[in-house]
């Protein structure tokens, strides 16, 4: 077995030479500080994913003063207005979801604002969130796993007085050393071309890619100095769940590094660990301090083995015949075939990023031992309300259809009413014949209380008496509910928009968005 791992890191070793691309001034993934409007479409482009290849896929192209950005990185000042003349070019309906923002629901990417093929929208709204890594991508109703597997996906970006400090105590710079890594698993053919799988077994479980991308780059290396580095790390995948580690490469011993935020922005206290589970939404921030490493000593981000607890699912062969579709020369769906096993299973372990210790610098610097305040949210008048996570079975050759309290998604039903301003604690049970479901809501952040029911690789993570894990303790808008788990979490639904607000709370597994696993909820 130790021989086994010393070939893969060696095989690793060979394979991770393409450069990491890192946010520039401009194009694919470049960072765009949006103080100013952006014209902003959706369409179709090709970029060079695999040297000598050119791959067709779905993007945000952004423009100002004459400047181009694919995908850009927007960052932007709490209490800023953010405004975006949007116009999609896309051959079917769209919207843009800014996830985990605080938004008068018409500016959320619903789906019942969605924008037809050559029709704009006007997203404006001001930026009330603490500094954090927010993202956004489409949430047309049932493709946006489709849009956002196919390309529709980037980062955005909030600063505050607290990530300013931070920045400044660990001399930090955007794209330098202060770092986004959007984490997404593709399949592509043999000339670079995007494969959707649309058998019913990937759309059931989610798909799941063979090709790791970060950064939309495959096997990618990272040159750094000994200095702290901050890591900002989204789950852009339609249904992958990492085990996040950091492993140096010659004796595979696994590194501590220092948690600072979460989906929501910093913790109160960097938090020491050595892996955290990240599901598909979720975002976490992490401090690597490479001071103590020689030169050219190299390091790897990867993803720890562990039980994907699919066991209760009906999985199928794994060598069998996968129906994909691949993007036509006009960008619609073609059917294409593929045979074989899936490359990638979920729970495997995997490398994601090799870093390379190329610099020495003489910085003393540790982690601030206070990153924030956060304020718990008070309990004593909240109501509770019980969220149950259930499978019904399709029957033969039909889908699977994921329920949440019994209910599939409908536009014009509001299986949950809230009242404005009023604190609720959801109880969200998932099943024991289930899946891991990363349960999404949109319009607010809440608070874990607590775990309970929780399986032993997730009870062996707990850091409280609540069962909580490190990624637990900040501000939230994505949870991990495991099989037979059962997660509260607390909300304030206050918000200082006129009228009703509808916003939704689903899965991230976007397959399972798309056929069902959503509600919308109205606040009144």
């Amino acid at each position: 077995m130790a021989s086994q791992h010393s070939q893969s890191s060696q095989l690793a070793l060979e394979q991770f030479t393409q450069p990491l691309r890192t946010p520039g001034p401009q194009g694919l993934l470049g960072a765009l500080n949006a103080t100013q409007p952006v014209e902003l479409q959706a369409r179709i482009t090709s970029a060079e994913i695999f040297t000598g290849k050119h791959t067709t896929f779905w993007a945000y192209q952004a423009t100002q003063d004459q400047q181009s950005w694919l995908n850009p990185i927007f960052k932007v000042q709490r209490g800023q207005l953010f405004t975006a003349n949007f116009t999609n070019q896309l051959p079917e309906a769209t919207t843009i979801h800014w996830h985990g923002l605080h938004l008068d629901w018409h500016m959320d990417g619903h789906p019942r604002w969605a924008v037809e093929p050559g029709a704009s929208f006007h997203y404006q709204f001001p930026v009330n969130n603490r500094g954090a890594t927010y993202w956004y991508h489409p949430h047309a109703h049932h493709r946006t796993a489709w849009q956002t597997y196919h390309g529709l996906a980037s980062c955005f970006i909030v600063e505050d007085e607290d990530t300013r400090r931070l920045a400044q105590s660990l001399d930090l710079t955007f794209g330098t050393t202060d770092l986004p890594l959007i984490l997404q698993d593709r399949r592509f053919d043999e000339s670079g071309q995007l494969l959707y799988p649309i058998d019913q077994e990937s759309q059931d479980m989610g798909v799941e890619g063979d090709t790791i991308l970060v950064n939309l780059t495959p096997r990618p290396v990272l040159e750094v100095s000994t200095r702290i580095y901050r890591l900002r790390i989204l789950n852009g995948s339609n249904a992958r769940i990492y085990r996040l580690a950091l492993q140096r490469a010659r004796d595979e011993t696994l590194l501590p590094y220092w948690l600072i935020g979460t989906d929501g922005g910093l913790l109160e206290q960097p938090h020491v660990a050595t892996e955290v589970f990240l599901s598909p939404g979720e975002r976490v921030e992490l401090l690597l301090d490479f001071s103590p490493f020689a030169l050219n000593e190299e390091i790897f981000l990867i993803s720890l083995p562990f039980d994907p607890m699919h066991n209760e699912m009906a999985m199928g062969s794994m060598e069998e015949s996968h129906t994909m579709q691949h993007l036509g020369d006009e960008g619609h769906a073609m059917p294409h075939h593929h045979m074989g096993a899936p490359g990638l299973p979920g729970g495997q372990q995997f490398p994601l990023l090799r870093l390379v210790i190329k610099q020495q610098e003489k910085v003393l610097s540790a982690a601030p031992s206070q990153l924030s305040v956060i304020q718990p949210i008070p309990l004593q008048s909240a109501t509770t309300r019980q969220i149950e996570i259930s499978v019904a079975s399709g029957g033969e050759n039909q889908p699977m259809r994921w329920l949440i309290n019994g209910h599939s998604y409908e536009l014009d039903e509001y299986p949950i009413e809230v009242k404005k301003g009023t604190t609720e604690i959801w109880q969200i049970h998932n099943n024991e014949q289930s899946m891991p479901h990363p349960m999404h809501l949109h319009g607010f952040q809440f608070q874990v209380i607590d775990r309970s029911g929780s399986p032993e690789q997730i009870q062996r993570l707990a850091v409280d008496s609540m069962g909580r894990t490190s990624t637990d303790l900040g501000w939230k808008d994505t949870v991990l509910v495991w099989p037979g788990e059962t997660v509260r979490i607390a909300t304030q639904f206050a918000h200082p928009f006129p009228a009703d607000q509808v916003y939704m709370f689903h899965c991230h597994i976007l397959e399972h968005e798309d056929t069902g696993m959503m509600l919308n909820y109205r606040i009144s």
